[in-house]
């Protein structure tokens, strides 16, 4: 669905004396509007929690952690004990904060980066880290390597089980990330499990039988409530991209129920607010040409989480 930005840019003007009739592209972006502002998925807890956190509350922790790294310092236990409980919620309200705003921050990023090429997955990873904002935001790219960071430290420190508890937050983390964010998401998510694996595997292998026991039940549980597909990633992106592409063409008193669609339908897109009868045109025809095309993703998403799944299973079966 990223190809609707070209689509958009490269539309030929209509030659006709009828204006525009935008009904059918603002109905679209109002449903658009509804895709990105649902609420976070619901999921099985994989452990029980103490107390409630609010999304404020996870924001902040977030923010936290990132100026702990930036400045060098090992990272504090408070707000990573709110991020675990935030993973503990009934819904997948840590995923939700972090949604990538990459599109809405840095509307110009290099839209090739979206697409997985020849290259490789961690070729469009470091291109679309890069391409983030480095202010300590949720959707700091940074926050597991942080918490694979402080595994590994209460492991050196001799305290596997809290290690571990890190280790299960991470895979928690991706799960609700996949559960909640659009494309980039996952491509993003798929990089941190396979980090959480890499770092984790050897944690695991050398805990005590009941602290390992304990970490497996928990990555099994969490490994069930992973998505089935990406179906419901691909129509949040396409929601986006819609808003993104076409939001200037919306009702100008039309109000989004959320701030992130707002964002979206206010975004850098190719053009300026349709103000003329050709521009109107223009984004009409644009329209009807992104909403003929195909929204099925590319393959390689589909293999980079299939293959990130798969090292989840092995890790799972090493811990037993």
């Amino acid at each position: 669905m990223r190809r609707i930005v070209g689509l958009f840019a490269v539309s030929i003007a209509v030659s006709s004396c009828r204006d525009a009739d935008l009904g059918p592209l603002r109905a679209d972006l109002v449903r658009s509007g509804e895709v990105v502002c649902a609420p976070p998925a619901a999921r099985a807890p994989h452990a029980a929690r103490a107390r409630e956190v609010q999304p404020a509350d996870i924001e902040t922790a977030i923010a936290k952690l990132c100026d702990a790294e930036l400045a060098h310092l090992e990272m504090p236990t408070e707000p990573l004990e709110v991020v675990h409980e935030a993973l503990l919620q009934e819904r997948a309200v840590a995923g939700y904060v972090r949604r990538s705003r990459m599109m809405i921050d840095a509307a110009r990023v290099d839209l090739g980066a979206m697409k997985p090429n020849a290259g490789g997955m961690r070729t469009a990873e470091e291109a679309l880290t890069k391409a983030a904002s480095m202010r300590c935001g949720p959707s700091w790219p940074g926050l597991d390597r942080a918490m694979l960071a402080a595994a590994v430290a209460r492991n050196k420190a001799e305290h596997p089980a809290e290690a571990l508890d890190r280790c299960v937050d991470v895979v928690a983390l991706v799960r609700d990330e996949d559960l909640t964010g659009d494309m980039t998401d996952v491509l993003l998510a798929n990089s941190q499990l396979q980090r959480a694996v890499a770092t984790c595997g050897p944690i695991l292998e050398a805990a005590p039988k009941d602290v390992a026991t304990k970490a497996v039940a928990s990555l099994a549980a969490l490994r069930s409530t992973f998505p089935k597909s990406l179906d419901d990633a691909r129509r949040r992106d396409h929601a986006e991209m819609v808003l993104f592409a076409f939001g200037k063409g919306g009702d100008p008193a039309y109000a989004y129920p959320c701030e992130r669609a707002t964002a979206f339908a206010a975004g850098d897109g190719p053009g300026g607010k349709p103000t003329t009868r050709g521009d109107r045109l223009d984004l009409e025809k644009a329209w009807q040409s992104a909403h003929a095309e195909s929204q099925t993703s590319d393959p390689k998403f589909e293999e980079a989480f299939t293959l990130s799944l798969t090292l989840l299973d092995r890790l799972i079966a090493r811990g037993r």
